[in-house]
């Protein structure tokens, strides 16, 4: 089973080279403490260094493709031919998308307040809203993927339930 790069994946490699271009651009301008994280209320609570913020806005996103880049050659002799390549599909679109909404998150939070003065609680509603919606659109499209006589036994799109089935 052979892992394929999805367009989540040229997606998120496409906007972390963007990341990376403007965090280069701009990392002599940029002050020496940035704020990366905030409370409920949009205010910053959490600083990071100028030169720490590469690792941040760079290599945490990668490392996050990185992780489900493996998972994907972890092979499970428990599972159907069939069971295995859904699985593979559907990691694969996965990586991509959760990739790139680390991506553009932790990338959004960080420069926004810099750059803009957009609301980060509004951002980060937004940003989670479409994140998770595009999440359940890739799960409810791996249903459709599934055979027939299998689709009764998942419930809420991936939580397999069959009391019948000797090997769970």
């Amino acid at each position: 089973f052979p892992v394929t790069i999805f367009q989540g994946d040229v997606g998120f490699f496409c906007t972390l080279t963007l990341v990376g271009f403007i965090y280069f651009q701009y990392s002599t301008t940029l002050p020496p403490q940035i704020a990366t994280h905030y409370n409920l209320r949009g205010v910053a609570d959490g600083w990071t260094s100028r030169q720490d913020l590469g690792w941040l806005l760079l290599g945490f996103p990668f490392l996050v493709w990185l992780v489900f880049l493996g998972v994907s050659f972890i092979r499970d002799p428990r599972l159907d031919s069939w069971q295995e390549v859904i699985k593979i599909k559907v990691i694969s679109k996965l990586r991509g998308a959760i990739s790139l909404g680390v991506t553009f998150i932790v990338s959004g939070v960080t420069f926004l307040p810099i750059f803009s003065n957009f609301s980060i609680s509004h951002f980060l509603t937004l940003s989670l809203f479409f994140f998770f919606l595009s999440i359940f659109s890739i799960l409810y499209q791996a249903q459709k993927l599934i055979p027939m006589e299998h689709r009764g036994h998942y419930r809420c799109l991936i939580i397999y339930h069959n009391p019948d089935d000797p090997s769970v």
